[in-house]
């Protein structure tokens, strides 16, 4: 009944992703993902982080395969997932916008960045060269047209 009273609430507003939409509190979040995990796929598991801005839900992060001294099988099992998630948002999205190589702190290889957009929402999907780690990010773009969400896969 909690979870009803939080969509109802904000079905108005496009989501970031899933059913995790700007403005929510830490709590409505919290509730309807206790764990901070989520499965992608059956086989790949992501960190869900969120970001916050004047009390209120900004930006939905999704990190997998953060496996530095992991074992092979656990190396190429998060290989997979960013291949599968990669293809996955292609497929949802069309072609990246954008993308980019980054080179800086905290990135010993690199990192490789494609920008997708989905109405209003813009998606980040980061891939560090050398080590299977990568990010999703989901977050507004700052315009003022807002249209209907299509129905949201896994990702």
């Amino acid at each position: 009944m909690i979870i009803l009273g939080i969509l109802a609430a904000v079905a108005s507003v496009q989501p970031l992703w899933k059913d995790l939409v700007p403005g929510m509190s830490k709590e409505q979040v919290q509730t309807l993902y206790p764990s901070g995990r989520v499965m992608l796929t059956s086989e790949c598991e992501a960190k869900v982080i969120t970001r916050y801005q004047n009390g209120g839900l900004s930006s939905v992060a999704l990190r997998f395969g953060d496996l530095m001294g992991a074992g092979k099988n656990q190396w190429d099992r998060a290989m997979h997932c960013q291949e599968t998630v990669k293809a996955s948002i292609v497929e949802k999205y069309g072609d990246p916008i954008d993308s980019q190589f980054v080179k800086g702190p905290g990135s010993l290889f690199g990192k490789d960045q494609y920008l997708f957009k989905n109405n209003d929402v813009m998606i980040r999907f980061t891939i560090e060269r050398g080590r299977p780690f990568t990010v999703v990010e989901y977050q507004l773009f700052p315009t003022s047209t807002r249209a209907t969400p299509d129905a949201a896969d896994n990702l």
